[in-house]
């Protein structure tokens, strides 16, 4: 069995309804481009999974919060919520989670000109994906490395 078949985070769908209704609100807003309404849902989830909600939770709202960031034009803020999300994938050894996280870390040096960097990111988010057995996410970390390589 794969990490990707059992992954050590829930996902935000499974999460205790309270958290959950958080989670699905502030993706929605970001994926509808409403980041202030995103920011303002995963904030809440932030909050609330900081004073005695999950781990799980955290981790959701953090990393949305970082790509929330990343669209509102923040890519400092942005970096430092992946940082603190990458933390917390090594500390549970979530290798799906470190993946995602080390891909939208490139995508952040890439949006920074440090296409050396970003290069190095994408191709460690690739091992970290594979590990995990995340074979979905493989095809498009391979592009974004092949992207880059062009450019």
């Amino acid at each position: 069995m794969t990490e990707a078949e059992h992954p050590p985070v829930r996902r935000w769908g499974e999460l205790p309804e309270d958290e959950s209704e958080l989670a699905r609100r502030g993706f929605e807003a970001w994926q509808a481009g409403e980041l202030d309404d995103a920011y303002e849902y995963l904030s809440l989830l932030r909050e609330h999974a900081a004073n005695g909600g999950t781990r799980d939770a955290l981790f959701h709202a953090v990393h949305l919060l970082a790509v929330v960031e990343f669209d509102r034009q923040d890519p400092a803020t942005a970096r430092t919520l992946h940082e603190e999300v990458l933390t917390m994938c090594h500390a549970i050894g979530f290798l799906g989670g470190t993946g995602s996280t080390l891909f939208d870390l490139a995508m952040i040096d890439r949006s920074e000109g440090d296409t050396v960097v970003a290069l190095r990111r994408f191709e460690e988010a690739r091992v970290a994906f594979a590990k995990g057995g995340y074979s979905d996410r493989l095809a498009l970390v391979d592009r974004a490395i092949a992207s880059l390589r062009g450019a």
